[in-house]
């Protein structure tokens, strides 16, 4: 007998539930995106160690540059001048007052005391100087590390994780509801085979109408014979 499309249909339905096992196409291809995942996440170790020590680095330079700029801050709060030009203005104005001559002796020695004592405060602005290359230099090591930090290919495994995990996801979906609907596949399946026997049956009903009809005629048409028969046979 010839299958019927409807049953073949709900029969390759419920054999794909059947069939869903290590050998399949969906299992193999899911084993295969799992085998790729734990591949990457034994590159992305390798990367997170790294990034985990440059962040150490990172950190150990950010606690130095802050010491650093609290204690530049501390030093010049006790300068009374924002800038060189401000403390050499200041001095400048203090001896054209000596030059004059006309200041009282004991204001003279004040003044110059004081010519004196900004002499030194000048030299701690070349600490400053020194203090500030260092912070400088110190803000720029920390935005190299980070520079490095910037890896491309970390971020390339990154995407393609996500990617896998999204297509393995999609698998997953598609099982469960494979399985979800499994009563319903198998029910489909009797349906379709119950449709196709009824078939069956009518069309052996049919035959079997055909062929005793054809018995009938054959029947009728030797009773007519003999009929005939016996009629010339009394004439």
């Amino acid at each position: 007998s010839v299958a019927d499309p409807q049953q073949n249909a709900a029969k390759a339905k419920v054999d794909a539930v059947r069939n869903n096992n290590k050998d399949s196409p969906a299992q193999q291809k899911q084993q295969s995106l799992r085998a790729e995942l734990a591949q990457i996440r034994q590159q992305q170790q390798g990367h997170k160690d790294a990034r985990a020590l440059s962040q150490r680095k990172i950190d150990d330079l950010d606690a130095k540059l802050k010491t650093r700029i609290e204690a530049q801050k501390e030093q010049k709060k006790k300068v009374p001048f924002k800038s060189v030009e401000e403390l050499d203005a200041r001095i400048d104005a203090l001896q054209a007052q000596v030059d004059t001559g006309t200041m009282k002796l004991v204001d003279e020695k004040k003044a110059l005391a004081e010519i004196s004592n900004l002499h030194r405060i000048k030299k701690s602005f070349g600490t400053f100087a020194d203090a500030d290359k260092g912070i400088a230099d110190l803000k720029q090591q920390i935005a190299d590390i980070k520079k490095t930090r910037e890896d491309p290919e970390a971020k390339a495994l990154s995407d393609r994780y996500a990617a896998i995990q999204k297509e393995l996801d999609a698998l997953k979906a598609d099982q469960d509801e494979l399985f979800k609907n499994r009563r319903g596949l198998f029910d489909e399946m009797g349906k379709a085979r119950d449709d196709q026997q009824e078939k069956w049956a009518n069309l052996k009903q049919i035959k079997d109408a055909y062929f005793q009809a054809g018995r009938a005629f054959k029947d009728y048409e030797r009773e007519a014979a003999r009929q005939r028969a016996e009629k010339r046979k009394q004439e």
